[in-house]
């Protein structure tokens, strides 16, 4: 099965509008890689669908494209065993513009996007956090390494609120996350300074050590919990607060 031509032959049954973006999924018969997306508007309703653990399992993340942002906004993801179910979302978000709640009230198993509980007082920060967890739930694979990436969301969401860390920017990059001191990320300190998760491939060994902080380009420390990693950077970042570099 291509999964667009699947997926627009049955849109068409509902008379949809939408046309199917076949950019990134002309090689795919039987391709788990194979992706299906809306390609009618350049900003509004979009989503982002595809072949999940096999050709018979699928999973769908529903979005919007907002020009005023640089990353797009989540609205909810799910995992699917029927592909009937998923065209039907497909046209309720896209073609009915229905709200997400009422979509998920037709449809169990959808997980909606959740914004962080701690709101700051500086807007621009918490758009900054608002991108993150886009990022963090924009994931095409959110089914594989649970594990892991429970451990990822709780550093999200304890750095976030963390009385020293957030009153700076973050930015995520290869999953580190690190803090800049102005918006635009051209001001930082001059060491680099990140907080990660330890990655395994899958839980075969009990990880006593679960995140690493980096404060050099050679040097990091271990720690058992979240807790322990963000406080321990939050230290490395006062005390060179006064060494920064201006990019």
């Amino acid at each position: 099965m291509h999964i667009s031509i699947e997926i627009q032959s049955r849109l068409h049954k509902y008379n949809s509008n939408i046309e199917l973006d076949f950019s990134d999924s002309i090689h795919g018969m039987n391709n788990r890689n194979t992706n299906a997306s809306c390609g009618t508007e350049k900003y509004g309703r979009n989503f982002i669908a595809g072949f999940a653990k096999s050709n018979n399992d699928f999973y769908i993340i529903l979005f919007e494209n907002k020009h005023k942002y640089i990353y797009i906004d989540c609205f909810a993801r799910a995992y699917i065993t029927d592909i009937e179910k998923l065209v039907h979302i497909i046209y309720l978000w896209v073609d009915k513009e229905l709200n997400i709640s009422e979509i998920k009230e037709l449809h169990n198993g959808i997980e909606l996007f959740e914004e962080f509980n701690f709101r700051n007082s500086n807007n621009e920060i918490n758009e900054a956090w608002r991108k993150i967890k886009n990022i963090f739930f924009f994931d095409d694979e959110f089914w594989n390494y649970t594990e892991w990436k429970s451990r990822y969301l709780e550093l999200l969401i304890k750095a976030n609120k963390h009385k020293i860390l957030r009153n700076y920017y973050p930015t995520t990059s290869h999953q580190w996350l690190k803090f800049h001191l102005t918006k635009d990320c051209k001001e930082r300190w001059s060491h680099d300074l990140f907080i990660f998760p330890f990655w395994q491939e899958d839980n075969s060994i009990s990880l006593k050590y679960k995140y690493f902080v980096s404060y050099s380009d050679i040097i990091f420390e271990q720690f058992e919990t979240v807790n322990e990693g963000l406080n321990f950077l939050s230290r490395k970042i006062l005390e060179l607060s006064a060494d920064k570099t201006i990019l």
